[in-house]
């Protein structure tokens, strides 16, 4: 791991061979303890670049770093937010797909999705001993640091929108790859045991809309690709192709034939449960209460194209950090007898964050999402 001093008024901790970020404020001290920051904070982890030709999450999670530690407004997040950041886990994939662009700028590149092996790197997540050894940083991650929230932000390729009427669609993505602008998917867990998390989903999903639509080129863009997939998708094969719009925003919610939540019933048990995969994060829901995912048309994306949907993942990550900052929470502070005459003592932040009182009423004074 890298201590960066020049930045001494963020604690910025990076492992080149991981590649990873820690963004915390200094805790004074040589030693720091990931437990103790956790449990006094919220901490949020964002994943890159699982798929490397889609290429805008790097753009906007690097962006976010940049601003932390030059930008005192940003800097001021981490009094109430840790930040966790891994922009590329795919870096195979992205040399390849950084290759093949110079040959073929205009085409998907898919070769670049994958890694070095041709798999998926989250095909091994949760493995204990990966072939892809870079699978095994983003369980690592979860484990250390117990994150509140996990974001794991995609894209697809927006020059194929015709695509179902090509006779090129691969069978895992019949509707997969018609363009719908920016979205995401939102959902939460419906169990009577975590009674907080449904108020939690909703209060995310308002601050996610908020930060999308505060840009107008991002609402813009995001109302004509609407307007296509409507009229070529949605309208031409409902049953195939659904589309669910939330205030201008594409989020998905809703089961389509009951209309209900569509978060599952129960914790999953996770194939992984245990080592830190997805899998592991959903059958912890008392520590990792939301994960998101989002697709941008972004697949080879350059120039003022990329700038735009860079601005729509930024917004996104902000909506999840501003909401970890200005939500609620308690530190309780618990004393019991131990053994031999001695006191133990625990301090347990418990969670879920709650929304701030009125979000729903008023806009929250977040940091603005702006790259």
């Amino acid at each position: 791991m890298r201590r960066h001093p020049r930045f001494a008024a963020v604690n910025l901790i990076s492992d080149p061979i991981h590649g990873y970020l820690e963004l915390t404020l200094p805790a004074g001290g040589q030693l720091v303890s990931t437990t103790k920051l956790t449990a006094w904070k919220p901490t949020i982890l964002i994943t890159g670049r699982q798929h490397a030709n889609e290429v805008s999450s790097t753009s906007h999670i690097l962006r976010l770093a940049e601003l932390v530690v030059t930008d005192p407004a940003y800097r001021d997040l981490l009094r109430r937010v840790n930040i966790i950041l891994h922009p590329v886990e795919n870096p195979d994939g992205a040399a390849i797909a950084f290759e093949l662009q110079k040959l073929t700028p205009t085409h998907m590149l898919h070769a670049g999705r994958y890694s070095a092996l041709g798999m998926d790197v989250a095909s091994q997540v949760g493995e204990a001993d990966p072939l892809l050894p870079e699978a095994l940083v983003r369980g690592k991650l979860w484990s250390a640091w117990l994150p509140d929230i996990y974001l794991n932000p995609h894209g697809y390729p927006s020059h194929e929108w015709v695509q179902p009427f090509a006779g090129y669609v691969p069978p895992g993505f019949r509707s997969y790859w018609s363009t719908r602008g920016w979205y995401t998917s939102v959902s939460g867990l419906r169990d009577p045991r975590y009674p907080q998390h449904a108020q939690v989903i909703d209060a995310i999903r308002e601050s996610i809309v908020r930060e999308i639509n505060r840009h107008p080129q991002v609402r813009a863009m995001n109302l004509r690709h609407q307007a296509r997939y409507r009229k070529w998708a949605f309208g031409f094969a409902p049953h195939v192709f659904n589309q669910e719009i939330y205030r201008d925003t594409a989020i998905y919610y809703s089961d389509p034939e009951s209309g209900q939540p569509s978060g599952s019933r129960q914790a999953s048990a996770g194939r992984f449960a245990g080592r830190g995969g997805r899998s592991a994060m959903s059958r912890w829901p008392q520590v990792t209460y939301f994960i998101g995912g989002t697709e941008a048309p972004d697949e080879t994306a350059q120039g003022e194209w990329l700038a735009l949907v860079t601005q729509a993942g930024f917004s996104y990550l902000m909506a999840s950090i501003n909401y970890l900052k200005d939500g609620r929470y308690a530190i309780e502070r618990i004393e019991e007898e131990a053994d031999r005459d001695r006191v133990s003592l625990t301090l347990l932040r418990v969670r879920p964050v709650l929304p701030p009182r009125g979000l729903d009423a008023v806009t929250t004074n977040g940091t603005a999402g702006r790259p």
